[in-house]
């Protein structure tokens, strides 16, 4: 005799309701996730204004969902200072079914930005978060907030590096792993762009500093 459908595909009422979400309620709903506060208790929160231009659900080539212009706005603590933008060319991110299941959740995902690439995998429940990420040659021509943080001087280099940090009981102050960085073709500086620091009297007028190279950066959190 020929089992029920529903045992021969045990997933299927997971499958018909994952593709029944209205797509645009998905897209509001991880907008609003991403733009809560880091300290606001929800994992996917960055801290930053998020707004995604297209998103589409992903079911046969893997449960999950690809969103594609995606800008970020940080928000500025110091009073007039200009938010900084930053834009994602897209975001493929794929859900760990069985680790769902296994009560683990997991998820993939792959980001093309700044001319390269950011992949990962984040996994976790109450007990613990394991954070995998790797970036693959971002380049930091003309990155608005790294200029903001440099005094107003222009840095060029391409980045690459590799995070490996466990979370446990999901508090900040618990986590331990290491943060890879090497930085190459490092350059600050420009001959036009002045160097500014507020409230130094010899700094607050700002000084115009040449291009100067500084080759290859790495160095490495613990």
């Amino acid at each position: 005799r020929r089992p029920p459908r529903s045992t021969l595909f045990p997933n299927t009422t997971l499958f018909r309701s994952y593709w029944s979400v209205p797509q645009d309620r998905v897209k509001d709903r991880l907008e609003t996730a991403l733009s809560a506060d880091v300290t606001s208790g929800q994992p996917l929160a960055i801290g930053m204004d998020v707004q995604i231009g297209e998103l589409t659900m992903k079911l046969f080539t893997g449960l999950g969902f690809k969103a594609s212009d995606i800008v970020l706005r940080t928000r500025p603590v110091v009073p007039n200072e200009k938010p900084a933008r930053y834009i994602i060319d897209d975001v493929r991110v794929r859900l760990g079914l069985f680790a769902m299941l296994l009560g683990r959740p997991s998820y993939s995902f792959v980001a093309h930005a700044l001319s390269g690439s950011v992949e990962g995998n984040v996994s976790g429940n109450s007990d613990e978060t394991h954070v995998e990420v790797e970036l693959d040659k971002l380049v930091l021509n003309n990155v608005p907030g790294i200029q903001a943080s440099t005094g107003g001087l222009p840095v060029d280099g391409t980045v690459s590096g590799k995070l490996d940090v466990h979370v446990l009981k999901n508090l900040l102050a618990n986590a331990n792993g290491n943060v890879d960085v090497d930085i190459e073709d490092v350059a600050v500086g420009d001959g036009k762009a002045k160097l500014t620091v507020p409230n130094d009297p010899f700094l607050s007028a700002g000084v115009t500093l040449p291009r100067v190279k500084l080759g290859k950066l790495s160095g490495q959190i613990v």
